[in-house]
């Protein structure tokens, strides 16, 4: 397993959020290596509140990952699970529930610490990806967590 030196690095600026899964798989690298390349995304997916993101990726993968992820018909959209808002819901159960931090589901919908009381029938983004890559990263993480 090589390391690779930052020179071999190239930065690219993209739509946020974005997919850590499907940026991988468009520059043909591994989730693994996206995510060393990458350490400051603690997440599946950019920062969902930022237009923006600077993502490190190797260089020698430059052409292949722009020609593939600019392409109209890549998949590119990032998909939150939905959860509606039952009787007797907080967001620290709701976090528990679906193993995420409070914050981010509070940064995702806009909530203010201020204002944490749910309405019942509410729909909350939840920070977790859907189809597919909701398997990938349940992999990733009992990968992660295993070492």
């Amino acid at each position: 397993r090589g390391e690779i030196s930052s020179s071999s690095v190239a930065e690219f600026e993209i739509d946020s959020p974005a997919d850590l899964a499907k940026i991988a798989k468009a520059a043909g690298i591994s989730y693994n290596l996206m995510k060393q390349l990458n350490p400051g995304l603690l997440r599946w997916c950019t920062p969902p509140t930022e237009k923006t993101y600077r993502i490190n990726l190797p260089l020698q993968v430059k052409d292949r990952f722009l020609s593939i992820y600019n392409h109209p018909a890549y998949p590119r959209k990032v998909e939150f699970r939905v959860y509606q808002v039952r009787k007797g819901d907080t967001l620290p159960r709701i976090a528990r529930r679906f193993k995420v931090q409070v914050d981010p589901i509070m940064e995702l919908n806009g909530l203010s610490s201020g204002k944490s009381r749910l309405v019942v029938g509410a729909k909350l983004k939840l920070p977790l990806p859907v189809g597919e890559n909701a398997q990938l990263l349940t992999y990733w993480d009992a990968y992660r967590n295993s070492r």
